[in-house]
């Protein structure tokens, strides 16, 4: 459970919006936000940026603000990968770094080699030409998440998806 923001290839095109999986449900969709819909491309490489800082949870899809969200609920947890079951779906991420708003600078998330730093909760997980690499089938979900609880950070990241299925979520920080 927890904060998503949405990975959204369908025509509804929610990507970055916010959602809070089985508490809440749509905190900051994108019904009303035709740029942040129209950011999202595509069977191409997407760059997400996603910001927690205390209270205040914001996302960028390609450079486009999509997120602006005040919410109290949890100011820490892990940062998990997930891609929903459906259609022997692939969704490939591409250099995810993590920046320590303490220490001002970004940490690479992954070393392009292995899954070292991140824990394989569900589903099939993969590195293949230095990319993370999650695989679905039409009933597995593949989820994978950091090794350690963090707050007051930003992900950054690439996101591919070689065949469209259910939208697959990105987990900001939850609970620890």
């Amino acid at each position: 459970f927890g904060y998503q923001i949405e990975i959204d290839p369908s025509p509804r095109a929610w990507s970055g919006g916010l959602f809070d999986e089985a508490r809440r449900g749509w905190l900051q969709d994108l019904k009303e936000n035709p740029a942040g819909r129209a950011a999202f491309r595509y069977q191409e490489w997407n760059r997400f940026r996603i910001e927690c800082v205390g209270p205040w949870i914001k996302t960028w899809v390609n450079g486009v603000p999509v997120t602006d969200y005040f919410d109290t609920a949890d100011l820490e947890g892990f940062i998990a990968l997930q891609v929903h079951s459906g259609n022997n779906t692939r969704v490939r991420w591409r250099n995810p770094r993590v920046w320590d708003l303490g220490v001002r600078s970004w940490l690479s998330a992954f070393d392009g080699r292995s899954l070292d730093g991140w824990e394989a909760m569900e589903g099939n997980w993969s590195v293949a030409d230095g990319v993370l690499v999650g695989r679905t089938s039409p009933t597995d979900v593949a989820q994978v998440a950091t090794g350690e609880a963090l707050e007051n950070r930003a992900l950054s990241f690439a996101v591919l998806f070689d065949q469209a299925a259910r939208p697959p979520p990105v987990l900001p920080p939850v609970p620890a």
